[in-house]
């Protein structure tokens, strides 16, 4: 068995244990408080047309149930909010670059843009493969 697939099925088991699973999710939700933390009006609209309020809400309210609970459901929610946030955060630039075509805003695209929307996307992708690797094995209400 090659290096790869030892590194693999270790980091599968070690991703499989609950309480691995619930520290990640702790993880989840601190970085997602300290992204908002300096928001003052959490009443205004965020740039994808949802208030501050919902947008901190929701998905720490999804955290916290799943490090109490670690439901398959709870699991499934947050893996769906996610892809809707990657794709919205994904179509949103490509919108406001289309929209801007032709008016004398004049938006162009350098290697730094580039490079940040591929450095945004990777760290999506990585964030995406963890969670799909502590999704519950059971399906029940008690891990």
């Amino acid at each position: 068995m090659n290096l790869l697939k030892k590194v693999n099925l270790k980091l599968n088991e070690i991703l499989e244990n609950p309480r691995i699973q619930r520290i990640l999710y702790v993880i989840a939700l601190l970085i997602w408080i300290w992204l908002f933390f300096d928001i003052y009006d959490y009443n205004s609209m965020s740039s994808i047309g949802i208030s501050y309020f919902w947008l901190v809400l929701i998905p720490s309210v999804l955290l916290i149930i799943q490090i109490f609970f670690n439901t398959f459901w709870g699991w499934v929610i947050i893996y769906l909010l996610m892809t809707f946030f990657a794709i919205l955060s994904l179509v949103e630039p490509f919108k406001f670059y289309i929209d801007n075509i032709g008016t004398e805003k004049r938006v162009s695209l350098d290697a730094m843009d580039a490079l940040v929307f591929l450095f945004f996307y990777s760290i999506v992708f990585i964030v995406f493969w963890i969670v799909s690797k502590i999704k519950p094995k059971k399906i029940n209400y008690t891990n």
